[in-house]
């Protein structure tokens, strides 16, 4: 059986791509890590997916160095968008 590409995770049934993933923590970052509306937009609404989500990308990021100079830079860069708004 193979693992799960580290470009797109998954938690049950839902699934994330990097540029997603970024997203997702580029809209914590600026509006706080219990932000309802982002967390219900991407359908994370446990703790538990939450942290099983963080945990698979961290677990990539540290065997995968671009992907995470990817997901860093994809992040601030939507992050610096949101606060310009």
């Amino acid at each position: 059986m193979s693992q799960p590409s580290p470009i797109q995770m998954s938690v049950g049934h839902f699934k994330l791509t990097i540029d997603e993933y970024a997203e997702l923590r580029a809209h914590l970052l600026v509006f706080g890590e219990n932000h309802e509306p982002t967390l219900k937009r991407f359908g994370l609404l446990s703790e538990a997916s939450r942290e099983l989500l963080k945990l698979r990308f961290l677990s990539a990021f540290s065997t995968d160095d671009a992907l995470r100079d990817r997901f860093v830079a994809k992040m601030q860069q939507l992050a610096a968008e949101l606060r310009a708004k």
